[in-house]
């Protein structure tokens, strides 16, 4: 088995899933042989497009690959990663409920800073 490869991960959705496949079938190209060019694991190609796992350190090569503009930077840290595994699941109206939440805290915060300065 080969070992992980170091740096970080890029997240990835369903929606980035589906456009890969389409692009694979658009250029004629086996999942195997994608991974070939991007020179990872078939076995991640596979896994990444099933939905088995959510994220990758060959986003960039695999972008490269596809004729797609580099991707946005990797997430920061493993936290960050799971507020988009939530995002990505959520419908609308839970999204909107977790950016509330989300401001409300921060305003909690900020008053409490201030509230130490004073």
């Amino acid at each position: 088995m080969p070992m992980p490869r170091k740096g970080k991960a890029y997240q990835v959705d369903v929606a980035w899933r589906q456009r890969v496949e389409s692009r694979l079938l658009e250029l004629g190209i086996t999942k195997a042989e994608f991974a070939r060019r991007v020179g990872c694991p078939q076995s991640l190609v596979t896994e990444l497009l099933a939905g088995k796992r959510k994220q990758t350190t060959y986003l960039p090569e695999m972008h490269a690959e596809l004729a797609w503009p580099p991707p946005l930077g990797p997430l920061p840290s493993k936290d960050a990663g799971e507020l988009a595994y939530l995002w990505d699941r959520l419908d609308e109206a839970g999204r909107e409920r977790l950016i509330a939440k989300g401001r409300e805290e921060l305003d909690r915060i900020l008053k409490r800073d201030v509230g130490k300065k004073k």
